[in-house]
């Protein structure tokens, strides 16, 4: 009877080592994981000096593969300013009118424009 319960315990301990040897492997790859691929969190520090102000009509992108901005800006002269985003405003209400916007801008993914966060806009009298 003495032979089974240390069998029995062997085995039980067994089952524990095991399991404490995948828990931490599963610990270890999460850990990894997040030192590699940490969550981002969008801090936005926004100085008065940051935020740039433009003039122009608004346009929608319509479908890009970039996925950046849901508005033109277009100049007086026809050239595009600068895109828009906002995730405060709904920028479809300004949709071919002419405006004031207010926002902190940074370069595209590809580079070759600007991308404003618009925090104000405002309807411009022609």
């Amino acid at each position: 009877m003495e032979s089974k319960l240390f069998e029995l315990r062997d085995y039980y301990m067994q089952k524990y080592i095991y399991a404490g040897i995948i828990l931490a492997i599963v610990v270890s790859v999460a850990s990894a994981i997040n030192y590699y691929y940490p969550q981002k969190k969008e801090v936005i520090d926004i100085d008065k000096t940051d935020i740039k102000t433009l003039i122009g009509t608004v346009r929608p992108i319509g479908v890009s593969i970039y996925m950046q901005g849901t508005h033109f800006l277009f100049g007086d002269d026809g050239k595009i300013e600068t895109l828009l985003e906002s995730k405060t405003i709904n920028l479809k209400d300004f949709n071919d009118k002419k405006v004031e916007v207010s926002g902190l801008t940074r370069k595209t993914v590809e580079g070759d424009q600007q991308i404003m966060t618009v925090v104000k806009i405002e309807l411009v009298s022609h």
